[in-house]
């Protein structure tokens, strides 16, 4: 009966430890459950900073974009209200500087079509800076227009990025994730489409409506500087034509003649340039000339091939003859002072490579410094 009851004993306690197992099992699956639940929440998140860094860089896509285009804008719209400002102040001058008729004797009686001249060209320098002022804040006007949408657009997906995030589905509504994911990736290639439909947006508006506009007020600036610097120029010209006399009566011609050639020089400088570029051959081959060049008559040391590579091995060369005659100094130096024998200099190389110092000659050149 003993034998019986403890083997029932036994079995019992078989049982408990299979049961024990069992509890196990259960208490690891909970802990698992809960772990996929936490991964899930995690790469939720993760998707969430994702799209947000993707809509951030977007954004800085889109005001770099913008900004690129908007500072040639401001740079054309300073320049034309200058010239503006100018072309007012044109108007203020004293009456000397002025074509008048009462003078008999000067150049604008004489010569009626410097005064047509004249009217012609304050007219334009007032008009041209105004069309191109008005044609630049219209281009800019679109330029923004075109930002403030994109960024409205932005805005919105980035408040559905933050607000309560609906992707987190339940396990039990999606078990291998693939709605998670579909979303994720959707959520990517809408932004990425976003991306491309914003580049062609602005594509669009700038040859649309910037385009023409900006070449326009460009040729307004180039009109407008020119009829700057010839009413200047003309009206100061009159005046000395008109009051200087005697020993200065040749001012006029020299200062029409600085003028002129400061005005053609360009011309001509251009001319040449493009002349000069259409008859140089173009060069495939890049060619380094950092180095510097060293006399003739060490680059062709027998026989040795000119160029830069060919330098840089004569300068190595030498310097690695100046380092073993050094070397070889300072050996028989210390050993005329220690009295002993000199080594064989052939011995001496073979003992160390390329005639580097050894151990005995760094404590020596240590000693002496």
């Amino acid at each position: 009966m003993s034998l019986l009851a403890g083997a029932t004993l036994l079995n019992g306690i078989g049982h408990l430890a299979n049961l024990g197992q069992f509890v196990e099992i259960g208490q690891g699956q909970a802990f698992q459950r809960e772990q996929m639940q936490w991964a899930r929440r995690a790469y939720c998140l993760d998707s969430r900073a994702l799209r947000i860094d993707l809509l951030n860089a977007v954004k800085e896509d889109v005001r770099d974009h913008h900004q690129t285009y908007a500072s040639r804008i401001d740079t054309l719209l300073v320049v034309h209200t200058l010239l503006l400002t100018f072309a007012l102040a044109t108007l203020q001058y004293s009456d000397q500087f002025v074509p008048v008729s009462g003078c008999v004797e000067c150049e604008e009686n004489e010569h009626p079509w410097l005064v047509t001249c004249w009217v012609y060209s304050v007219s334009g320098i007032l008009i041209l800076p105004f069309w191109g002022i008005v044609m630049l804040i219209w281009s800019k006007l679109q330029l923004d227009h075109w930002l403030e949408n994109s960024i409205g657009r932005l805005n919105v997906e980035l408040r559905r990025s933050l607000s309560a995030d609906s992707n987190c589905t339940e396990p039990s509504e999606d078990r291998d994730g693939t709605q998670l994911l579909d979303k994720v990736e959707g959520a990517v290639t809408r932004l990425s489409t976003f991306v491309v439909e914003h580049q062609e947006s602005f594509k669009k508006v700038w040859n649309q409506e910037c385009r023409f506009m900006i070449s326009a007020a460009t040729v307004f600036l180039w009109g407008s500087c020119i009829l700057a610097i010839l009413i200047t120029s003309g009206m100061f010209w009159l005046f000395l034509q008109n009051h200087m006399a005697g020993q200065h009566r040749h001012a006029a011609s020299h200062f029409a003649l600085c003028t002129l050639s400061g005005l053609i020089a360009p011309v001509f400088y251009g001319l040449w340039y493009r002349l000069s570029c259409a008859r140089r051959p173009s060069v495939d081959i890049f060619e380094d000339c950092i180095e510097p060049e060293l006399p003739q008559a060490i680059r062709c040391h027998e026989g040795a091939p000119s160029g830069p590579l060919s330098s840089v091995e004569t300068s190595i060369s030498a310097a690695s003859s100046r380092a073993a005659a050094l070397l070889t100094r300072l050996r028989r130096g210390r050993d005329a002072r220690e009295g002993s024998n000199i080594i064989d200099e052939g011995v001496l190389m073979a003992e160390r490579p390329s005639g580097l110092p050894s151990l005995e000659d760094d404590m020596y050149f240590n000693q002496l410094t």
